[in-house]
């Protein structure tokens, strides 16, 4: 079994591009070596069955995900795509596998290649890679994570860090004309900005408990130097034991508990992703906890809101420097499949994220909404290429994220793997409960409440797994 648990180094030189969500065509990406078959299944009658088809309330995306098909079809007439509006979750998937009702290509979190190995779902890859000419393609540390037992279970299609996305104009009003560069400077910003009369807070991460939060907590953790492993560690005989009852983990928790208790910035409510996103939209937070992409939400989400209003940078510093969780999803077929679907499967993946002409409007419906800034999950020298295709369709302001690319351009950010996706929904769950006690009991010990977490989360999750 493989263990992701180097942590990935990456130096990006970035132009920023922002792609917005609309039906507009973006210019053509060439990506020598690709190779797209004059035929499919020798031209026999086949049908694929493909997740995530824009619902009819997105009526924008839902013409292009319809006119970039038909241009599909033209080519291929024999392959039928049934969309589906099924979106993959921890909980409805395993009923999915049960009852043998897997979509052909089903679209999957970062966390789960072990887990969807273990269900035995993903077809491997490689043959298709080497077939089709798709090595090098993908940018390494995206393709890293679908690699398991040295077979490519999926194709990447989103790759994103964890930042601080805030108000540049709340910030300038209490003269702070940088984001905080490190953990406490965020607490100490904060604090200067809350104004609880006035409903006005400086900062809020997901504060609601369950799963968010707990990732949440670990990218906080990771900020202040954990590993993977300082969290849940993978053994050599493929058992697991947790392992974030102690140290820096503990720490990161603590420093929740002041965020609430003695700095007292976090809004009394508990916030979601989408109530953070509100909260920044009507200017009553300062400062959030996001991925980059929180961006072309805001901009999506609240139409008539000054874009120019919001900035965005890395994670801040802690005592190894600036580390991020990397997140994202991809695309895997289902290894049920006949031999004709894997192969129409693959192609029409292949076809709508990389084909020329349809980079750019792949990432436009399969990306969501295209904020700012999301890392490359191609290979650099396909990425630039997708700037300069999709330069005439950005209308964000692209220099308000110049924080963030620059940490990127002098090699400052750290990649941290999620926690291994055997156990990574359930540790976030248990991580998440331990938030919203930390967040309502002023007088909780952390470190025995982390212990006994620790505890219960060995002897109720991962003993009985091994």
């Amino acid at each position: 079994m493989k263990k992701f648990s180097v942590l990935i180094l990456i130096a990006l030189v970035l132009t920023v591009a922002v792609v917005p969500s609309s039906a507009q065509d973006g210019g053509t990406v060439e990506i020598p070596g690709l190779v797209f078959p004059d035929q499919i299944a020798e031209g026999r009658q086949v049908t694929i069955t493909v997740d995530r088809m824009p619902a009819e309330s997105d009526p924008e995306k839902l013409e292009m995900y319809s006119a970039q098909l038909e241009r599909f079809q033209e080519l291929y007439p024999n392959v039928e795509v049934e969309g589906l509006a099924y979106a993959y979750t921890p909980e409805s998937f395993p009923p999915l596998v049960a009852a043998g009702n897997v979509p052909t290509i089903t679209t999957v979190y970062f966390t789960e290649p072990v887990l969807m190995k273990s269900f035995g779902v993903p077809e491997d890859l490689t043959p298709f890679f080497d077939e089709y000419g798709l090595e090098g393609v993908y940018a390494d540390y995206a393709l890293d994570i679908v690699t398991i037992d040295d077979e490519i279970i999926g194709m990447p299609g989103l790759v994103y860090t964890i930042g601080i996305v805030f108000n540049i104009d709340m910030l300038d009003d209490y003269d702070y004309y940088d984001p905080p560069q490190t953990w406490d400077e965020l607490a100490e910003m904060a604090q200067v900005m809350t104004d609880r009369e006035n409903g006005q807070f400086g900062f809020s991460f997901v504060t609601a408990g369950g799963r968010e939060s707990g990732w949440h907590f670990t990218n906080i953790a990771y900020g202040f130097g954990a590993t993977p492993d300082d969290l849940v560690r993978q053994n050599e005989d493929g058992t697991f034991t947790a392992t974030f009852g102690e140290g820096v983990a503990v720490e990161a928790m603590q420093y929740i508990h002041d965020l609430r208790w003695e700095y007292d910035v976090l809004p009394y409510d508990s916030y979601g992703l989408e109530s953070m996103e509100e909260g920044m939209a009507t200017g009553r937070i300062a400062m959030i906890m996001h991925g980059g992409g929180s961006i072309g939400s805001l901009y999506n989400q609240y139409p008539d809101i000054d874009m120019e209003a919001f900035g965005f940078t890395a994670v801040p510093e802690g005592p190894e420097g600036r580390r991020s969780l990397i997140g994202g999803d991809f695309a895997m077929i289902d290894s049920a499949a006949t031999d004709d679907e894997k192969e129409a499967a693959f192609v029409y993946n292949m076809w709508r994220r990389l084909a020329p002409g349809e980079v750019v409007s792949g990432i436009q419906l399969y990306n969501n909404e295209l904020g700012l800034p999301d890392l490359p999950f191609l290979a650099s020298e396909y990425w630039d290429q997708v700037l300069v295709a999709s330069e005439p369709l950005v209308e964000l302001p692209s220099d308000n994220y110049f924080w963030w690319f620059d940490i990127l351009d002098y090699n400052e950010l750290t990649l941290v793997p999620e926690p291994y996706s055997l156990i990574a929904q359930d540790y976030y769950a248990t991580l998440g409960d331990v938030v919203t006690i930390v967040l309502t009991d002023e007088d909780v010990d952390v470190a025995a409440l982390m212990k006994e977490a620790e505890s219960n989360f060995q002897t109720g999750i991962l003993d009985p797994m091994q």
